[in-house]
């Protein structure tokens, strides 16, 4: 079975969240992947690690890999056979978050003019 994923973050520390995260997902519909889930992490957080700090770009990880094994015993214990772990990061530009100007239906109303009185 097979995953592949990209996630961005501000940190290092948030991008070792998003990839265990997203890893997550994988592993609940793909249950033999509980198998491989600390080498995946140990590979994205050597990665991550790997690069200069830097507060004013986001990082970028991409993770991808397999696992294949020989009889359709619990995914959880089946033994594997073969295996592939990868990972890649780099910063990317941040891009800031735009706040969308208000609708038209979320303008604030007038009051209406006060009706006069009658004579």
């Amino acid at each position: 079975m097979s995953y592949s994923f990209s996630v961005q973050a501000a940190t290092k520390a948030e991008a070792k969240a998003a990839v265990e995260a997203e890893f997550d997902k994988v592993v609940k519909f793909q249950p033999v992947h509980a198998q491989d889930k600390p080498a995946v992490l140990a590979n994205a957080g050597a990665v991550i690690d790997l690069l200069v700090d830097d507060d004013t770009m986001d990082i970028s990880i991409s993770c991808n890999g397999y696992v294949g094994w020989g009889d359709s015993a619990d995914p959880a214990t089946v033994p594997l056979w073969s295996a592939s772990v990868s990972a890649s990061a780099g910063y990317v530009k941040r891009v800031a978050l735009e706040v969308a100007p208000a609708a038209a239906d979320d303008a604030p109303v007038a009051d209406p003019a006060p009706a006069e009185a009658a004579a």
